[in-house]
């Protein structure tokens, strides 16, 4: 069932509208209008149910779904049935134990940071060096928008030049 949850890109634990669909053998199409159908707030929707897409196995591409925990729970209060839930029992276990491996990583990310700080007083790495380190654990930490954040607020890292402001003629 672990396989049926995974981390998305801001380190957070997700499914999919197909996952759920093939987990609870029902078509994909009719997850996807169970979503739609859902009378719950804008801003609960936009947290828990990204709409993305995947490719078909003809290649074209399709709509899904990236549900967080919430989102799911919300969506699988509808299903019935005893196979229902028994999977609604397995997703919530296997959501809580990708929060676990989520929060394991935690104390290393911390004890890197606190390596990284002795580094830079002890004055083997500069300012910009210390800066850079720091926000590859606060993607460890935090996911890629939060490091991206922390990366172009920093004064001392170099930024893209099609950043730059400059105009040239």
């Amino acid at each position: 069932m672990n396989n049926l949850v995974t981390i998305n890109q801001n380190n957070q634990a997700i499914t999919t509208s197909l996952m759920v669909a093939e987990t609870f053998n029902k078509q994909h199409k009719d997850i996807l209008k169970s979503i739609k159908m859902l009378d719950i707030p804008e801003d609960f929707s936009r947290r828990n149910f990204a709409p993305t897409g995947y490719a078909d196995k003809f290649g074209r591409e399709q709509p899904m779904y990236e549900i967080t925990r919430d989102g799911f729970t919300l969506l699988a209060m509808g299903f019935t049935g005893a196979k229902a839930m028994e999977f609604k029992i397995k997703y919530i276990n296997a959501f809580n134990e990708m929060a676990e491996m989520i929060a394991a990583q935690r104390p290393e990310a911390e004890k890197e940071i606190d390596d990284i700080a002795l580094d830079y007083d002890a004055g083997h790495i500069d300012v910009a060096e210390f800066e850079l380190r720091a926000v590859k654990v606060i993607e460890q930490l935090f996911g890629r928008d939060v490091a991206k954040s922390a990366y172009m607020s920093s004064k001392y890292l170099p930024k893209p030049t099609f950043l730059t402001s400059e105009t040239h003629e």
